[in-house]
């Protein structure tokens, strides 16, 4: 059989599979698909393919379903119908590929989408529908019952339905419901796990643009993972496969080009390679979350590294952003977009920076102070450069604040950044003690993180809380002062107003704020008032 121009041209081999085309007669819906040969093939009228039976980019055989599974037969699918006719789920999904899909770009992309909606499974959607729901004012208990209908025994087991439960993973530590939360992500991990979703034959034989999305799925729950499990302060696990090819750039990905895809190994042997091959920005946030890992594996039961780890974890951070070429160094893109994965990467490699250095330097132990984000995890660790750590510190803590100050606009936020922004705060909170030339930078800095999480609560629950307990101490550090050390009388033992207190910026920040109680904190942390005077130093 003659091979057809596109296969020649790409010189690979062509195979002929039967057309779609033509009427078949009508089939019984099923709910649920087995493999995404059952979903409807997309065909383009744009010209992103122009065939999908002999593309190899769009081709989409059958799953390989896993040893002791069977496939669904009609009779089994037994779940309610999703109502993805209404016009506002249709709408949600567009919300989530304009404001969620450019930080987690993980399911196909939204111009496939529009070509067949039934590319992506109805529970899928779903999730979809109820994280877009956040960000628009179409909010409803159903969404919810529909979203959780992802775990649903007779779903079955494939990449989609990991893509779901990750992403229902992020929207339920977001709406500060850590029970779901952890379901969905031990589930998630689980899933993955069987199926082979870390490896490089998963997925063999489907089209180039599936496989680059199982790809982008196992390396983002391997990246939401380390968060959570960061913050949460549990001890989740998923394997990290270095010969598991990275994903290319979203813009490729978005458009179906497929070009030279390299693993986790040569990742880390960029710098001696020398050569022009340009890494993704979804290739540096995996490396920078394998960095982050790489501190709290090496670490000893007390929390404790040796002096020659914490040089070499110190170096691997300097070395990320040392390495990074210029037009990563910063998200901000020349047309004024934001680069979200890259904004993900540079977030993770400064949160590991404070990980690193904060609990070693002269300002740990300064402001004791809790949040929902696990902030006060590690005690005060000995170190014999404290200054230096100190000032590693607050540069990873300006580095935060400075990715937020980049931005025009919040909508498009990864969710995971409302805790990164608690960290940060830590740092500067504790930089303002002892109070010096450097305060009012230090202050700045807080007033821009309260800022941002007073936006970022408007969208996502945790974010709110983040911010009520943040400014609960902001407002105790930046008005008062502790008393002398000898006071001539018990009732002088009433701590000295500073000029700071009452500024209007912080009133206006704190004004709205209510009492949160200690029940039913998302990681079981109290709420508890710094003690002024008694403060640990």
């Amino acid at each position: 059989m003659p091979s057809c121009a596109r296969c020649t041209a790409s010189g690979i081999e062509c195979i002929f599979m039967k057309s779609r085309r033509g009427f078949q007669g009508r089939k019984k819906k099923r709910l649920y698909p087995d493999s995404v040969n059952e979903l409807d093939t997309p065909v383009d009228d744009a010209g992103f393919a122009n065939s999908v039976d002999t593309d190899p980019v769009f081709s989409t055989p059958s799953f390989a379903i896993p040893e002791g599974q069977e496939a669904l037969s009609e009779e089994t699918t037994s779940t309610p119908h999703i109502d993805v006719e209404d016009p506002d789920f249709d709408k949600l999904i567009n919300v989530y590929y304009r404001d969620i899909h450019p930080a987690h770009p993980i399911v196909l992309p939204q111009r496939l989408y529009l070509q067949n909606r039934n590319i992506l499974p109805e529970y899928l959607r779903a999730v979809m529908a109820f994280m877009a729901s956040h960000l628009s004012s179409v909010v409803s208990d159903k969404l919810q019952q529909q979203a959780e209908r992802v775990f649903d025994p007779n779903i079955p087991d494939n990449g989609f339905k990991v893509q779901a439960l990750l992403l229902l993973t992020l929207t339920s530590y977001a709406r500060f419901e850590r029970d779901r939360g952890n379901k969905a992500l031990t589930e998630a991990t689980s899933l993955a796990s069987r199926i082979g979703l870390d490896c490089n034959g998963f997925g063999q034989g489907q089209g180039l643009i599936y496989r680059e999305s199982w790809r982008r799925t196992y390396w983002e729950l391997y990246t939401i993972t380390g968060l959570i499990s960061l913050i949460a302060g549990m001890n989740f696990r998923i394997r990290r496969p270095d010969d598991l090819l990275l994903p290319g750039h979203c813009e490729d990905y978005k458009s179906g080009r497929f070009g030279e895809s390299r693993d986790l190994r040569a990742m880390r042997q960029r710098v001696p390679m020398e050569d022009k091959f340009k890494w993704s920005s979804f290739a540096y946030k995996i490396e920078a979350m394998r960095i982050m890992s790489s501190i709290f594996e090496g670490e000893k039961s007390d929390g404790s590294l040796s002096d020659a780890q914490v040089q070499a974890m110190g170096a691997s951070l300097t070395g990320f952003l040392f390495s990074l070429p210029a037009e990563k160094r910063n998200p901000v893109q020349d047309d004024g977009d934001i680069d979200e994965v890259m904004s993900c990467a540079l977030m993770i490699i400064n949160l590991a920076g404070i990980c690193l250095h904060f609990p070693r330097s002269s300002l740990a132990g300064k402001v004791s102070f809790k949040t929902v984000c696990g902030n006060d995890r590690r005690d005060k660790l000995e170190s014999q450069d404290e200054r230096f750590h100190r000032a590693a510190a607050i540069r990873s803590a300006n580095g935060i604040s400075k990715l937020i100050a980049s931005r025009q606009s919040l909508k498009t936020l990864t969710p995971c950044f409302s805790c990164s922004i608690a960290f940060a705060a830590a740092v500067h909170l504790a930089a303002i003690l002892p109070r010096d030339n450097s305060e009012a930078q230090h202050k700045e800095h807080i007033q821009l993180e309260l800022s941002a999480l007073n936006i970022v609560g408007g969208i996502w629950p945790i974010g709110g809380v983040v911010k009520s307990q943040l400014a609960q101490y902001t407002r105790e550090v930046l008005s008062y002062r502790p008393a002398p050390a000898v006071l001539p009388s018990s009732s002088d033992h009433i701590l000295s107003a500073l000029p700071l207190q009452g500024e209007p910026w912080l009133d206006d920040l704190t004004s709205q704020y209510i009492d949160i109680p200690s029940e039913g904190f998302l990681f079981d942390l109290m709420s508890q008032p710094v003690d002024s005077t008694n403060r640990t130093t």
